[in-house]
């Protein structure tokens, strides 16, 4: 019978090695913890769901060369140049923004990653740099933005489909409609937020304008003739949608007009409705 018993020092030892971002040695430490603690192999397999012939290679092992045993052995194969040759380059670009290498994006990505070593002429994976980077001590996370917390569920978005759908038929049989789905872009000399690859612990910081720009573009797509129609603003707001709402009515001045929408605030807002029903004075209902 297999059985390790352990000095405090090891064990304090063991302890601290499953805390390391290894999640092969935190388990193997694991098995000679638990063995330490009295139970035997079948017992350390049925609790942590190994197979017990592991379990008895990973105490021997333990027992023959202490916590270096329960590193293993490195793979077999020709050693990973690649990986060695692209890191330098990485390490170099990374702390930087993608803005200062052409890119408009803030934050790198994988994909962004390749791009760039493909123009410094390494044709390299997707999958081998992103080990490199976990290898290192870089993670991929947000810069700021995140999800409201008030957005609708998948469930509440069909719900409202589905209504969506149902008033369209009664409109549509007795009235001659012409439907839009309308959304804008907005452009702006803001930087591009997303998410970025960073040194654990490290909070990247980006840099704003000083004086900030923008332009907005609305467009509506005619669901009936696939035609495109669209606005360029210096600003997106609600006055701008509202003499958008207008230039669809000089196209389609007999027709009632539905536009499919989005929940952004310039499309409900109080001069939205209190103006937009100007535009279908003869159907008296409002656009949205």
């Amino acid at each position: 019978m297999i059985k390790v018993k352990l000095s405090k020092e090891e064990r304090d030892q063991l302890k601290q090695a499953r805390k390391t971002r290894n999640s092969n040695l935190s388990e193997r430490c694991l098995y000679v913890l638990l063995s330490d603690e009295g139970k035997s192999p079948p017992e350390i397999a049925k609790h942590t769901k190994h197979q017990e012939q592991i379990i008895r290679y990973w105490l021997v092992a333990y027992q023959k060369k202490g916590i270096e045993g329960l590193k293993g052995t490195k793979p077999p194969g020709r050693p990973n140049k690649k990986s060695k040759k692209i890191y330098p380059i990485i390490l170099e670009i990374i702390p930087k923004s993608p803005t200062d290498y052409d890119y408009i994006e803030e934050g790198w990505t994988i994909n962004l990653v390749v791009d760039y070593l493909k123009k410094e002429g390494i044709d390299v994976s997707p999958s081998t740099v992103k080990r490199v980077l976990r290898k290192n001590g870089w993670i991929y996370k947000r810069f700021s933005k995140t999800i409201p917390s008030h957005a609708p569920t998948d469930p509440e978005k069909r719900t409202r489909i589905n209504q969506i759908v149902e008033e369209i038929k009664k409109d549509q049989q007795d009235k001659d409609v012409e439907i839009f789905f309308v959304d804008e872009s907005h452009f702006s000399n803001e930087p591009y937020v997303q998410r970025g690859w960073f040194l654990v612990g490290e909070k990247k910081k980006v840099a704003t304008p000083t004086k900030k720009e923008s332009q907005t573009i609305i467009g509506a797509l005619n669901l009936k003739n696939k035609k495109f129609y669209w606005k360029q603003a210096n600003k997106g707001n609600s006055k701008t949608f509202i003499q958008f709402g207008h230039q669809l009515r000089q196209s389609f001045p007999k027709q009632l007009i539905v536009l499919i929408l989005d929940n952004s605030s310039i499309h409900k807002s109080k001069l939205v409705r209190g103006r937009i029903g100007d535009v279908d004075k003869k159907h008296k209902k409002q656009l949205t």
